[in-house]
């Protein structure tokens, strides 16, 4: 991911970019694995207020899905700032 989600608008461009509809829930480009994530109550009911805030006609984001980018940028942005390294043989986190 390129663009740092810093902004509603700049989710809302992610998802446009990253949801792939190949019949059924559209799902997350790049995403192989779904996994549980233990969150808060409240923590997912915000999740779920930004899934409906990004909900348009030809976009219906999951709550899980935007706590899947905003975890992966995240992530990206820890590496970029060298506070933590990529995975071992992965691109990520170096120089």
């Amino acid at each position: 991911m390129t663009a740092k989600l810093t902004s509603l608008s700049a989710l809302r461009v992610a998802l446009k970019e990253r949801l792939v509809a190949t019949g059924g829930r559209p799902r997350l480009r790049g995403a192989q694995k779904q996994h549980k994530v233990p969150v808060d109550t409240v923590t997912w009911e915000i999740l779920q207020h930004f899934a409906k805030t990004l909900r348009s006609d030809t976009m219906k984001p999951a709550a899980g899905q935007i706590a899947s980018l905003l975890i992966s940028d995240q992530i990206e942005q820890l590496i970029d700032e060298g506070l933590i390294a990529g995975p071992p043989g992965s691109k990520k986190g170096r120089r």
